[in-house]
C-alpha cells in the first residue's frame, strides 16, 4: 500500500468512526478509530494521531468504559508532537478526562483535570476552549461546595459566552450562575440570571424553530416531487412507481418523527422554564 494511498484510507476511517460515533454505533466507531490510529502513527501523521484518539476516547467514554477513555486520553497527553501546537490537544484532553471523572461523580478528580484544561487554554486564548472548561470547572466546583470559586469562575465562561454558539448546553450557563447566585443569597443577581437564561433560551427555541421548518419543507419538497412524477406510459407498476411510493413513504414518517421530537424537546425546555419562573418567584 503506498504513503498515498494509506493517508487516504485513514482519512476515510476516521471520517466513516466519526459518523459512526455520530449515530451511536460505538462498536463500529471503535473499530474504524483504532485502525485510523494505527495506520496514523505508522505514517507519523500527527493530525489524525491526536484526533483518532480523541474521538476514540470520547467513543470508550459514551459507552461508560472510563478506564479505556483514560487511557485513550494519556495517549494524547504523552505523544511527543512534532508539527502540531500540543497546547490544543493537551488541553482537550485534560478536559475530556476530567468529564470521566465528572460522569462517575469523582468530583475531586474531575476538578483537578478541569483545572489543568483552564491552565493550558488560558496560554492559547480560544474564546470556544476557554468557555467550555470554565463551565465545566464551575459546575464542578459548586459539586465540590465550593460555592464562592465556582461564582468566580462562572464569571469568567460569562465573558467568553458572546463568542461560542448558541447551544442549548452553552446557554446553561446562565442556569448554573444563576443556582450559585441564589445559594450565595443574592438574590437580584439570580433574578437577572434567571431573565438572560430565559431570554437565551428563546433565542434559542426560535433558531431550531427554523432548522426544524427547514427539514420540514425539505421533506415536504421530497413527497411533493414525488406525487408529481408523470405517470408511466406502461402498464401496471414499474420499479420507479415503488420507489416513489418508498419515498413518499418514508418523508412522511420523517416528517412525523422530527415533529414528535420537536415538540418533546420544546416541551421539556419550556417547562423548565416554567419551574424556574416559579422558583424565583418565592
Amino acid at each position: 500500500m503506498t504513503n498515498d494511498l494509506q493517508e487516504k484510507s485513514s482519512w476515510a476511517l476516521y471520517n466513516r468512526g466519526s459518523a459512526y460515533q455520530e449515530v451511536e454505533d460505538y462498536f463500529k466507531a471503535n473499530n474504524d478509530l483504532n485502525e485510523c490510529y494505527r495506520l496514523a502513527n505508522a505514517q507519523e501523521n500527527e493530525f489524525l494521531t491526536a484526533n483518532s484518539l480523541n474521538l476514540l476516547g470520547l467513543t470508550y467514554m459514551y459507552q461508560k468504559e472510563y478506564h479505556k477513555a483514560r487511557d485513550t486520553f494519556k495517549k494524547i497527553i504523552n505523544y511527543e508532537y512534532q508539527s502540531l501546537a500540543a497546547s490544543k490537544y493537551l488541553g482537550r484532553a485534560y478536559h475530556n478526562t476530567g468529564r470521566t471523572f465528572f460522569e462517575q461523580e469523582n468530583y475531586l478528580e474531575a476538578e483537578k483535570w478541569f483545572e489543568k484544561a483552564v491552565l493550558v487554554k488560558e496560554t492559547r486564548k480560544v474564546p470556544a476552549e476557554l468557555f467550555i472548561s470554565y463551565k465545566a470547572l464551575a459546575n464542578t466546583l459548586v459539586k465540590n461546595g465550593q460555592i464562592g470559586e465556582a461564582y468566580a469562575i462562572g464569571k469568567k465562561a460569562e465573558n467568553q459566552y458572546e463568542f461560542v454558539k448558541l447551544t442549548e448546553g452553552n446557554l446553561k450557563i446562565f442556569k448554573t450562575l444563576r443556582e450559585i447566585s441564589y445559594t450565595l443569597g443574592n438574590f437580584e443577581a439570580s433574578n437577572q440570571y434567571s431573565s438572560k437564561y430565559e431570554e437565551e433560551t428563546s433565542k434559542y427555541l426560535q433558531e431550531q424553530q427554523k432548522i426544524f421548518d427547514a427539514k420540514e419543507q425539505f421533506t415536504r419538497d421530497i413527497i411533493t416531487a414525488g406525487f408529481f412524477q408523470p405517470q408511466s406510459e406502461t402498464s401496471g407498476f414499474s420499479l420507479l412507481n415503488y420507489l416513489l411510493i418508498a419515498i413518499i413513504m418514508l418523508g412522511g414518517i420523517t416528517l412525523l418523527i422530527y415533529r414528535y421530537i420537536w415538540m418533546r424537546r420544546k416541551l421539556a425546555i419550556t417547562e423548565e422554564i416554567k419551574a424556574i419562573n416559579i422558583e424565583s418567584n418565592f
